[in-house]
């Protein structure tokens, strides 16, 4: 097999599923907040607000979006 870096492969995994409309570009980004969010407030034991902020900060979109992203999937 190739030796192709997995970040690469990843990406262009989901490249091709959202140009074929597999996945919508909405529902991938949220899932990235999610893991991003999981990585940074248990793993590197970050606190909540600073994590928030910071993926606010990375992914260009507001505070109280992120929470809404993050706390929607937990009622779900």
């Amino acid at each position: 097999m190739a030796d192709i870096p997995m970040n690469e492969l990843i990406n262009d995994l989901l490249d091709v599923l959202i140009k074929h409309n597999i996945v919508d570009k909405h529902s991938l980004r949220n899932f990235l907040i999610r893991q991003r969010y999981k990585d940074l407030f248990v793993n590197q034991k970050m606190r909540s607000k600073e994590a928030r902020r910071q993926i606010a900060i990375e992914f260009n979109l507001g505070e109280k979006t992120i929470e809404y992203i993050i706390y929607l999937q937990k009622q779900n």
